[in-house]
């Protein structure tokens, strides 16, 4: 039987991760990713349980996998926290993501989708991700927390180049830490221009009011707007990318959402199952003797040390 491999820095392993993930979960479900010192879990078993155990799988201070990035990217972010604190800053902002609470943003949303696509209606061509996509989340994004319609550009811009990795990228590069701290930057000093006025509306009000009351610091007030501009830009460009492609390849699903508008929401959530956005979500051992994850999930097994 051939060595498994798999290179997640690899463009080649990210354009279609899924035959090799298949072959993991059905030959070594619980595997060790040689030359890069972790472990992926492959079953949704095995994933739902590392994920309900917080006290083993820490979230803390995790801020990617690249070796640089703790040092580099300082500021922190609260899908890096464990419960109780990660509990009560989603209390916060939870309410404000419900359907109800973001009802109120269709009409926008609809009217730049229309916009974004008006130029392209003549041709009846367009690149879905270049001429729409990586628009439309950063507008709304910049809707809910107040980022003016002249700084929206710059601040897509600084978080694309946060994300970008070249091919084999192990660790972070000087343009990703520098898209990282110039957003650092912008909104340092958008929270101070903001600071002094208890109305501030919507996300940017309630995470400011959490500051004033304590319940989070400021460098968590920066980290909070930095990974809305990042994490909620990023993942819904690649859900709108990936759904177009989903149902181009299957017509008789796209003929249904159009035929049926109130299944469009299914269309959504089966992209997602399909094509996840974040492709892997990591946990550190939080034991101090390290976990042998093998024998952990799978007794009998055998161990490797982590």
């Amino acid at each position: 039987m051939a060595k498994l491999q798999l290179d997640p820095y690899e463009h080649a392993f990210h354009l279609d991760p899924y035959p090799r993930y298949r072959e993991i979960r059905e030959q070594d479900p619980v595997h060790f990713v040689e030359g890069h010192g972790f472990w992926l879990l492959t079953t949704w078993d095995d994933v739902r349980e590392a994920f309900r155990d917080f006290r083993t799988f820490s979230n803390a201070n995790l801020v990617a996998l690249e070796s640089n990035a703790e040092e580099a990217l300082p500021y922190p972010m609260f899908i890096n926290t464990d419960p109780p604190h990660h509990t009560e800053v989603r209390r916060l902002l939870s309410p404000l993501m419900t359907p109800e609470a973001l009802a109120p943003l269709e009409t926008f949303i609809r009217a730049r989708t229309r916009e974004l696509m008006a130029p392209h209606l003549p041709t009846g061509r367009m690149d879905i991700v270049a001429d729409m996509a990586c628009y439309l989340p950063m507008d709304v994004i910049s809707n809910l927390t107040g980022i003016p319609q002249q700084d929206r550009d710059k601040v897509r811009g600084w978080a694309d180049d946060l994300i970008l990795r070249e091919d084999k990228q192990e660790d972070l590069s000087q343009r990703n830490i520098d898209g990282y701290m110039n957003l650092a930057g912008y909104f340092e000093e958008f929270t101070r221009l903001h600071a002094g006025d208890p109305g501030s509306p919507g996300l940017l009000g309630t995470i400011l009011k959490a500051e004033r009351n304590g319940v989070i610091n400021h460098a968590e007030v920066v980290g909070a707007l930095m990974l809305l501009a990042i994490a909620g830009n990023e993942t819904t460009t690649k859900l709108i990318g990936n759904i177009t492609y989903r149902l181009w390849e299957h017509p008789e699903q796209r003929q249904l959402a159009i035929e049926e508008p109130n299944r469009i929401a299914d269309a959504v959530e089966e992209t997602l199952r399909l094509d996840g956005s974040s492709q892997m979500i990591a946990r550190r051992d939080s034991r101090p003797h390290g976990l042998r994850l093998r024998a952990a999930f799978m007794p009998g097994r055998g161990a490797r040390p982590a």
